[in-house]
């Protein structure tokens, strides 16, 4: 069987130029300030307003749309996100921008968790492989997007907004037409998999706190030790796309035990980078935090709609929410450590991803022995409990071979 390719292309272009969206105003705060006759910081809450929006947003439009099919669902919030984006770049006033930002945000929630549903239902047999094709993105928008929107904001903060959000209704209307998957049929709200999906979330949520406690503060830490940020800083980027890259081929077993590895690993490095001090010890931190960032949430992510049968778009929405509230509480907890050096953030995010590696490898644990001895066909992954009923299918068994798969 072969997967949709073209059609991924097109959901990772999109997932591109939504992230390049969201990030782009980080490097343009400043003409947005002198432009809407605001200061920094409050011009900087565009971004705090679009991130909680998006949070907040993100479960309740997945259970709304769980019932709608996935590839009209993607066009549909595609168009929308690119309207809420070019409206917030005629926005006249602060205040204006801000309410325009949090629609936009709010939009996002609704557009991400879909993309990456149908990005599994694209390539049934390994999802894994095809939501890393459509992250890959996510990291190229990190790397390349964000850098190219700063330059172009000398013509004008609006201008990198508004061509990226018109991209994103472009490649939203090339998604792949093989996955018209519809879920017609979607279990009930008390038989979703709360359980079995949120305890990787939260978790996810931890290490990305510790990722982005030392991420937040990369660029002052590497001035203060001496290294040249700008350098630092794309060997990150570069770091991540590779890890994105590598992702895929991770995905597909054992999930829970490799991000144990991963986030246990970064997290000895970040230790390390507070303790050593010095640009080697930073250059290599970057390098290694990228590599681990562009593989962990490949592999969560996966294992997160593993377990959701029936409900992968739920699942994309608490990756989505994990994703933003642990960028902010990164930036949060990374802050109050800051004025005890430029390291303690380093520090603080290595304490973080060392308990969520051991988190990790204890709900890896518990599911193999919940697991063991008890056959699909007998087993209720929704509800935690063991049933005489059929399962809920997977997107293999769900998804038609006219449809999601090609043979």
């Amino acid at each position: 069987m072969r997967s949709d390719r073209k059609g991924s292309t097109a959901l990772a272009m999109a997932i591109f130029f939504a992230v390049t969206v969201e990030m782009a105003p980080a490097g343009a705060v400043g003409h947005i300030a002198r432009d809407l006759h605001a200061d920094v910081p409050a011009a900087a809450g565009g971004s705090a307003a679009y991130a909680i929006a998006t949070a907040v947003v993100a479960v309740p439009c997945a259970l709304l749309t769980r019932r709608m099919n996935l590839r009209r669902t993607v066009i549909a919030t595609g168009v929308l996100f690119a309207l809420a984006a070019l409206a917030t770049a005629t926005a006249p006033n602060l205040e204006t921008y801000l309410a325009l930002r949090a629609v936009n945000g709010a939009v996002h929630g609704a557009f991400f968790p879909v993309v990456l549903a149908l990005a599994a239902a694209t390539d049934p047999d390994r999802p894994g492989r095809a939501v890393a094709r459509v992250l890959l993105g996510n990291a190229c928008a990190l790397a390349v997007g964000v850098p190219l929107s700063e330059a172009l904001s000398g013509w004008g903060w609006q201008v990198p907004i508004g061509l990226a959000a018109a991209a994103v209704a472009v490649a939203a209307l090339a998604a792949p037409k093989g996955a018209d998957v519809s879920t017609a049929e979607p279990p009930a709200l008390r038989a979703l998999p709360w359980i079995a999906v949120a305890v990787p979330a939260l978790v996810f949520t931890m290490a990305l706190a510790g990722h982005f406690s030392f991420y937040t503060y990369l660029s002052p830490l590497a001035t203060q030790q001496g290294a040249v940020p700008s350098i630092i800083l794309g060997a990150y980027g570069v770091a991540v796309i590779g890890g994105t890259m590598a992702s895929g081929a991770l995905a597909n077993g054992r999930r829970t035990s490799r991000a144990a590895l991963i986030a246990g690993t970064q997290g000895l490095v970040l230790a390390a980078v507070a303790l050593v001090q010095g640009v080697p010890a930073v250059a290599v931190g970057a390098v290694v935090a990228g590599v681990c960032f562009g593989l962990l949430p490949t592999i969560v992510q996966t294992e997160m709609l593993t377990r959701a049968r029936g409900a992968e778009t739920v699942a994309s929405a608490l990756a989505v929410v994990a994703f933003n509230v642990g960028i902010a509480g990164g930036a949060f907890g990374g802050g109050l450590a800051y004025p005890a050096g430029s390291t303690a953030p380093a520090l603080v995010g290595g304490i973080l991803l060392g308990l969520a590696a051991l988190a990790f490898a204890f709900t890896g644990f518990s599911r193999t022995r919940a697991d063991r001895g008890v056959s699909p066909s007998n087993q209720s992954v929704g509800t935690g409990r063991l049933t005489r009923g059929a399962s809920t299918p997977t997107w293999a068994e769900r998804v038609p071979a006219s449809k999601g798969r090609k043979a």
